[in-house]
């Protein structure tokens, strides 16, 4: 009995396939490469266009199509920085001190070393979102200039390239 009881657990376990995010590359109209990752067992697909690199950070445009709902498209980044205490972004604005919608969270000490004056290595993580009225001037730009503001003197400039909106729409629409 233990014997064929053994050989269906066997069985069981050799039919069974497991599910996971698969990553590919699609070239949108205007040239630039979305990176995808499915996950066609979730339902869950996540679009994003190469990352943006600045002072202190990076970030990309992404879009999330999950259970046939599209998110997006998002701003999402990390900026790490050595300082003696936290910066505590909190705010995102445009050229003009319009402000954008913005999610600032993520917090984490990654490491302290050295002596107490040299300080801590901290991350904060961010996401932007652009309103409609934001985007239509985006897509009349060929970029968009973002201020991450939080303790005074910790202003950040984050510049996003407008065609990196237009590629991660088209590709999830397809």
């Amino acid at each position: 009995m233990l014997k064929y009881l053994f050989g269906a657990m066997l069985l069981l376990v050799s039919t069974t396939s497991y599910a996971q995010m698969v990553k590919t590359e699609e070239t949108a109209a205007n040239g630039v490469e979305v990176s995808v990752n499915s996950d066609d067992f979730a339902g869950r697909f996540e679009y994003t266009a190469p990352s943006i690199k600045f002072d202190e950070g990076f970030a990309l445009v992404a879009v999330i199509k999950e259970g046939g709902k599209i998110d997006g498209p998002y701003i999402m980044g990390t900026i790490m920085y050595r300082d003696r205490t936290w910066r505590r972004y909190d705010k995102a604005i445009l050229r003009g001190g319009e402000e954008v919608e913005a999610i600032f969270g993520d917090r984490d000490v990654v490491s302290c070393r050295g002596s107490r004056y040299s300080g801590c290595t901290y991350s904060e993580g961010f996401q932007l979102t652009l309103n409609s009225d934001q985007r239509k001037r985006l897509s009349e730009a060929k970029s968009i200039d973002i201020q991450l503001k939080g303790v005074p003197g910790s202003e950040l400039i984050l510049t996003v390239p407008a065609s990196y909106f237009v590629a991660v729409e088209e590709v999830s629409a397809g």
